[in-house]
């Protein structure tokens, strides 16, 4: 089931705000010009604003569904890299260039760390226990600390190389399953799927999905509609006085999406504890053995550290853990734009199969330390974030004091929007930029500058994922893949029809992450090794 978003009540409730406040506000405006144009000054440059909703007429979408970013792009166009925008009550500056980004993440991080919370997350209060919400401090610092310390450090990813392993094996399984019944299936559901069990399998040491199964496909659609949900405009983040309306009825349509999610995770950290205060009782040395999963470093050291009395730990946990949950879909967002670039220029995807075959062949399984002499595979990864970044708008960051920044002076509690999406396109960085061209990031391009580009926050050119302190974490996402398109050949039919460029579809819609609007649907034809 997919919702479709509510423009016109957007419309109709900002209109109705406009002309009820336009003839109050007026004089108030005539009478303070003159003190309100120096303020303004001192800000970045910006289209003018109407009364009460500021620009909101300005920045609401047009009919396609990445409008937003089209609408931005165009007042960048206008105003320069950096502009300025009042989204009803809620001060914006937009940073859409490579050098704005890093004069922000490098010089002004401390500034900007602070995050900008939607009116859809205070759902269960769920920005009041968030990591991704919470105020840049101790509490914050150590669930950050714990995240890479537990999941991402070089000694945790090998010791887990294992269970990686397995997983995509099941994701092989999965999707050989349904060749045999010469079934077309969404690359993104497995790639989701595969994900989920993998940090599942990181907290609770088991799987909580499986395709096909109820449990597995309810966990599914309830993380897919509950970031669709969270990434919706929604009027009541720019005009609180709506809030007991709801006019879109998200937080309507969101509470019992979260509350599921939140009784699953719960049951699965009561299973733990239950299961750690018997061994415990018991004195089982079979369990003292057992490697520690992320719940249990967790129930173990949250709040270490910490001055205030114990919190409610296991609402905090609850809410990482989903978080996490919730940002695995930018796996298969990315996996399956991969895919779909892939398929629209088949000249690309011979030249990935043929390193493949150069470097792993056809008579063996990949393994994850193939991935580093297949440099056209990272580039081709590199070049899918580049042109479609799972989160093209980063999530939001809030000025915690007034900052001077690229000439401006920023009021504290502005919200800072980075334009992933712009800068990965922008003329003055890429040579071709709205062109598939993984070939850029190769030495033998002849471009120097960009054969040592990562996409981990470092190069500035490049931030599907962000930069900075509060840059989100995420998993590899060359090794899923690699398998896919190892182990399988990809037909758009059953009559073996070569995949035509004109054939897929590459619109994209802007939900919490850059999908597609048309899922791809191929059907996998497994090789035999």
């Amino acid at each position: 089931m997919e919702y479709s978003p509510t423009l016109m009540s957007f419309l109709v409730f900002s209109a109705i705000i406009f002309l009820v406040s336009l003839a109050f506000h007026f004089r108030s405006l005539t009478t303070k010009k003159s003190s309100k144009a120096k303020a303004h000054r001192s800000l970045p440059p910006g289209p003018p604003g109407w009364p009460i909703i500021g620009n909101i007429l300005d920045s609401i979408p047009s009919s396609h569904e990445d409008g937003i970013l089209r609408t931005l792009a165009s007042l960048s166009q206008k105003y320069g890299p950096v502009f300025w925008l009042e989204l009803g009550t809620v001060k914006t500056m937009v940073v859409c260039s490579a050098d704005a980004a890093m004069d922000m993440f490098k010089n002004h991080d401390v500034s900007f760390a602070s995050r900008y919370g939607s009116e859809a997350f205070n759902t269960c209060n769920f920005s009041q226990t968030s990591m991704t919400l919470a105020p840049y401090g101790q509490s914050w610092r150590l669930l950050r600390r714990l995240c890479i310390t537990q999941l991402f450090t070089n000694k945790i990813m090998t010791e887990t190389a294992d269970l990686r392993m397995k997983c995509m094996d099941h994701m092989i399984s999965w999707i050989s399953e349904e060749a045999s019944k010469g079934s077309m299936v969404e690359i993104s559901d497995f790639v989701f799927l595969t994900t989920i069990n993998l940090q599942s399998n990181l907290f609770f040491s088991h799987d909580v999905t499986g395709y096909g199964t109820n449990q597995g496909m309810e966990f599914l659609q309830l993380i897919k509609k509950a970031t669709y949900l969270l990434g919706l405009p929604n009027v009541v983040d720019f005009l609180p006085l709506l809030r007991w309306l709801d006019p879109q009825g998200i937080r309507r349509r969101i509470d019992p999406i979260i509350s599921r999610l939140l009784e699953i995770i719960s049951g699965e950290i009561d299973e733990r504890v239950r299961e750690r205060y018997s061994s415990a009782s018991h004195g089982s040395c079979q369990e003292k053995q057992k490697r520690k999963n992320f719940l249990d470093m967790l129930l173990e050291s949250h709040n270490v550290g910490e001055s205030e009395p114990q919190k409610s730990s296991h609402t905090v946990i609850c809410t990482l853990i989903l978080e996490l949950f919730v940002a695995s879909e930018t796996s298969g967002v990315t996996i399956e734009w991969a895919m779909a670039l892939l398929f629209k220029n088949p000249t690309t995807m011979k030249r990935l199969k043929a390193e493949l075959h150069e470097v792993v062949g056809w008579s063996r399984k990949v393994e994850e330390n193939d991935i580093k002499n297949l440099p056209y595979l990272r580039a081709v990864i590199k070049e899918t974030l580049r042109l479609y970044p799972p989160v093209p708008l980063l999530v939001p960051r809030k000025a915690i004091q007034d900052v001077e920044f690229m000439g401006y002076i920023v009021p504290k509690n502005t919200q800072v929007l980075v334009n992933a999406y712009a800068i990965g396109r922008d003329p003055n960085n890429w040579e071709q930029p709205l062109s598939f061209k993984p070939e850029r990031f190769l030495e033998s391009s002849g471009c120097n500058e960009n054969n040592d580009i990562g996409y981990r926050g470092s190069h500035y050119k490049l931030i599907p994922f962000g930069a900075g302190r509060r840059m989100c974490v995420g998993y590899p996402l060359g090794k899923t893949l690699l398998h896919l398109i190892h182990s399988f050949d990809w037909i758009l039919d059953g009559n073996d029809n070569v995949i035509t460029p004109e054939a897929i579809d590459t619109r994209a819609k802007l939900g919490t992450t850059l999908s597609k609007v048309v899922a791809l649907r191929v059907i996998p034809k497994p090789i035999i090794f």
